[in-house]
């Protein structure tokens, strides 16, 4: 039963990782407007437009390598369900 937690935390993190990378990508300014508390004045240092488009690349290539390791991940541990179920 514990495998099942596991495999549900560890989906949980994965999701919601896409879901704000994928918000990242299409909204960055949302992104900026949630962090921008942190500064004393923040009209004075938003980022750039150029900045902006900085982050959605950053933000499609992290969601990329994001897809690409489930896919890598969840084959390996099919074939090595397959090869266990062998013994």
């Amino acid at each position: 039963m514990s495998s099942f937690w596991l495999l549900f935390f560890a989906a949980s993190v994965v999701v919601l990782m896409a879901v704000f990378l994928f918000t990242q990508m299409l909204f960055p300014r949302f992104i900026w407007r949630l962090g921008r508390w942190r500064f004393r004045d923040p009209d004075a240092v938003e980022p750039s437009r150029t900045m902006f488009w900085l982050r959605r690349v950053k933000a499609g290539t992290l969601l990329a390598v994001l897809v690409v390791g489930c896919v890598v991940i969840y084959s390996a541990w099919a074939e090595l369900s397959t090869l266990a179920d062998a013994f």
